[in-house]
Formats: structure tokens, sequence, C-alpha cells
């Protein structure tokens, strides 16, 4: 299958702007999680700091695609820099919920060969997955899906490994990118994606459980199979009854946010309901907690966010605001998104959000020189969220975090 070149559209403007910056660095070689021991102190029993963290302060710039996930009482960011070829490789680090270090940034796949971007990150039980995405530059079928495993201590299970869904029984050969992953009810992992296969003539969204080694369970599925269809952008959450939550851009962010699920035990996906046609948006980002799950898009050219009830409410201004990413937690959601100040310059906005619509505590960090790459944001509990962005001027681009508190 050949890709559909308005798909590639949406992959190809950013790598341009990665390969294009950024001078490349050598790599630390460390296969662990930064030889800094562990600080599972309960976060709400540490003080976070209420400034801008830059978190990796010893790696090259271009620190690009962010994402954290709260795992064992520590925050961990995984993110793309360059490699000693020229090409992105994958890092990580660790912090405590006082802002922290834990150990030094290290890398999850330095290798050097492929282009390697847009992390994903997630910690179940006593185990976190990190995926992401790889450009092998051998078209037509050159995006691939690979993982990898750390314990709690940061301590590596597996090495880089290159997902080999099944399809029909058969491996599928073809293109697989845009990881995001959930932990599984009963232990162990759900990722979903984007990928070609036969029976498509445009990108399907996916899903492939995995259990807490980090093997594959079954074989992969389609979440709603429209062959001419492309679905991208697929975002995933599991809320308190033990089901999987689901959307992606369908028609390839043209036509609108799907949503779909999938609960524990059912031998397929609910059907899928579009939110809005047309105008329905596109980036979609979920969070759930408990029997609440919320989900924010890129609407309309301004933030919009659906209520746990079905509700849906703006944020932020028309026009200018864009890309919201969303958390929750007991207390109910967060929600940050940017706002654009011309070219690549943006601000980082937030604003808490109650089930009933009710908006409180809105703010924002305090840069005009974020990069729109994808914001990550993730609930830390009590009331506290973390948020990541990329910070800079093109091509010095690097990561920082912020604590957000009641």
């Amino acid at each position: 299958m050949k890709k559909p070149a308005a798909h590639l559209a949406l992959l190809l403007p950013l790598l341009a702007l990665s390969l294009a910056c950024g001078t490349p660095a050598d790599d630390d070689g460390r296969d662990g999680g930064g030889d800094g021991g562990t600080n599972h102190t309960p976060c709400a029993d540490l003080t976070p700091p209420t400034e801008n963290l830059a978190l990796d302060t010893l790696g090259p710039l271009t620190q690009i695609h962010a994402a954290a996930a709260f795992a064992n009482q520590e925050i961990w960011v995984a993110y793309s820099h360059p490699s000693e070829g020229g090409n992105f490789s994958i890092q990580a680090l660790r912090l405590s919920c006082d802002g922290a270090p834990i150990g030094e940034p290290w890398a999850v796949s330095a290798d050097d060969t492929i282009n390697q971007l847009d992390p994903a990150i997630v910690g179940s039980g006593e185990r976190v997955l990190v995926a992401w995405q790889s450009d092998n530059q051998t078209a037509p079928y050159n995006l691939d899906t690979h993982f990898r495993l750390y314990d709690a201590e940061g301590a590596a299970l597996t090495g880089p490994t290159e997902l080999a869904a099944r399809r029909g029984g058969v491996v599928n050969e073809q293109n697989a990118w845009m990881p995001q992953i959930a932990p599984r009810a009963q232990g162990g992992f759900t990722l979903v994606g984007a990928w070609g296969h036969a029976d498509a003539t445009a990108f399907q969204a996916y899903g492939q459980h995995l259990d807490a080694d980090a093997s594959l369970v079954g074989e992969s599925w389609d979440w709603d199979l429209r062959p001419a269809i492309g679905q991208v952008n697929p975002t995933v959450s599991l809320d308190g009854a033990r089901t999987l939550q689901v959307a992606w851009d369908d028609g390839g962010g043209s036509t609108g946010v799907t949503t779909s699920s999938l609960a524990e035990g059912a031998g397929a996906p609910a059907a899928a309901t579009p939110i809005g046609g047309s105008a329905g948006g596109t980036h979609p980002s979920l969070a759930s907690h408990g029997s609440e799950t919320w989900l924010a898009y890129a609407g309309m050219n301004q933030p919009r966010l659906r209520l746990p009830g079905g509700l849906l409410i703006n944020l932020g201004d028309p026009g200018t605001d864009h890309s919201p990413v969303v958390a929750a937690d007991e207390t109910g959601a967060m929600v940050a998104w940017y706002r654009n100040l011309g070219g690549l310059s943006n601000e980082v906005h937030f604003v808490r959000v109650a089930s009933d619509g009710t908006l409180s505590g809105a703010g924002e960090v305090g840069t005009t020189n974020a990069a729109p790459y994808p914001l990550s944001l993730i609930a830390l509990g009590g009331g506290r969220f973390f948020l990541t962005w990329q910070d800079g001027a093109n091509p010095d681009f690097v990561i920082r975090g912020r604590f957000l508190t009641p």
C-alpha cells in the first residue's frame, strides 16, 4: 500500500523541521534509567517548585516530542534529540515530585541508522513502557513502531523492539506509526496507532495488547475499518470501569474526531461515533478518571472540550489557540493549549475544569517562545498536574516542565 499523500503531509513538515536543525552529539550509551536509584516518596508529601524547569541540561539542543508519564510516584519523560549520525534518537529522564532529577537522562534507543520520533510513555503496575515511531527511509513502507520496557527502578527489561503486529495470522509489513499507550486493566498495556494493511487504501486506527513483559497478546485489530477513510492521531485512556476509551482524526483530520471503546473481555470495539462532522476538529486528547472521561481537541481554530456528560465547551481564544491536551484526577480536569503569536512562537495556557464545565485557575506558564510540538499533560493526584513542552528559538529547543498545583 502506498502512503496517501495527504497523510504523508502530516509527518513531513515535522520531520523537515527536525532534520534541518540541531547539531548531533555523542550518545552516552547507557542502557538503564539514568543510574539514579529511585524516589518513590508519595507525591503528596513533596513540595513542587513553582518555576519552569529545564528538564535535560546535559544533552544536545533540539530536544523535541516530549511525552510524560506518572509511574510509581515518579515523573518519567521520553523525548527525541539528535544523535551522532544526524538522526534523532529516543531519550528518557526521571524526576521526583519536588522537581529533583533522578539520575541523568539516558538513551532508550540510540540506533543511528533510522530517524526516531514521537515517543509515548505510560506506567502500568511496576512497569513503564516507552513506544515511538521511526522512519527507516525505505519507502513505501518506511514507518515503523518500536517499544521498550522498564521496571519501576528504571532498569531496562527489554531492548528496543520493533512491533510485529499480526493481522489475519500474518505479520503486517506495512506502515505503523503514531503510537499511544494506555495501561490494561489486568496488567500490561494497550498500544494504539495508525497502520496500513492490504485491506485498506488509507491509514486505519488499530490496537494491540501487550502483557506485563511487553509480549504481544493476540492479534492487532482495526477500531473501525473503513478502507478509504484515513484515521490518524489516535489517543487512548483506561477508565474506572476497565474500559479502553479511544479517539482519532477521521478522514486524515479533514472531517472531525471519532470515538470508540473496548470493554474488558469484549470481543470487538463498540461502534465508532463521530463527534461533530466537519466541525469536529482534529488532534484529540483523552483522559479518564473513575467513571469520567474527558476529550479535548482542536475544533474550528479553537480548543474544545467534551465534558464527561457529553456537553461541548470552547476554551481559549478563537483563531490563535490550538493543540489542546487534557489530564484528569479526582478533582476534575486540567486542559493546556498553545496560543500562537506568529510563526513558531507560542504561549502555553492552562485552565482547570470541573465536571459541570466550571472553569477556574486559568493561567499561562510565562513563555512566548514555545515551539508547536505536542504538549504533554499528566495528573499526579490531589489536583496536581505536570505539563511539558518545547521552548526556545529554532533549532535550539529544550524540553521544559511545570508543576500545576491547586
